[in-house]
């Protein structure tokens, strides 16, 4: 048998973050899921114990001001605590702070990240969609003739 732990969520508040979010969040853990569920200040991220919760939920806020709040050594520990085991859940901004490469806190990217790339996935896309359909000359084929000059000139483009 596996022992399981209860569950210990925090919902995060402060000016950062949308009051509407905050309660919507705090209404569904209370009143819908029936959870105990403690709040604490987004200062308390970056300095406070975060062992005694295995979930922290963050409403949505402003990514900008979550970055200035926690700074690096607040997301280094964020950070950490998920490596622990803990599970952030982030809504709206929050997710956005999140996902962006430089608090990497999460494998998951911005949209606007992720289209800096586009280029080279839609190259590589091209390629793709050529080496599927290849010309072949059939005439040259039954004949032994030696491959045309461009068509060595573009396989070394590809290399």
């Amino acid at each position: 048998m596996v022992l399981l732990r209860g569950v210990r969520p925090a919902i995060v508040a402060g000016p950062e973050f949308d009051g509407t979010s905050f309660g919507a969040l705090w209404q569904l853990m209370d009143y819908r899921l029936g959870m105990r569920t403690s709040v604490i200040g987004a200062q308390q991220l970056g300095y406070g114990d975060l062992r005694k919760y295995n979930v922290l939920l963050l409403p949505s806020g402003d990514s900008g001001a979550l970055q200035r709040v926690l700074g690096k050594p607040g997301i280094a520990r964020l950070r950490e605590w998920m490596e622990g085991g803990g599970t952030l859940i982030a809504v709206g901004g929050s997710a956005a702070f999140a996902a962006d490469t430089t608090s990497a806190l999460s494998a998951v990217r911005l949209r606007s990240q992720s289209l800096k790339e586009l280029p080279l996935y839609l190259r590589a896309a091209d390629w793709e969609r050529e080496s599927a359909k290849p010309a072949v000359d059939s005439v040259a084929l039954w004949e032994g003739k030696p491959l045309r000059a461009d068509t060595a000139a573009a396989r070394k483009d590809v290399a």
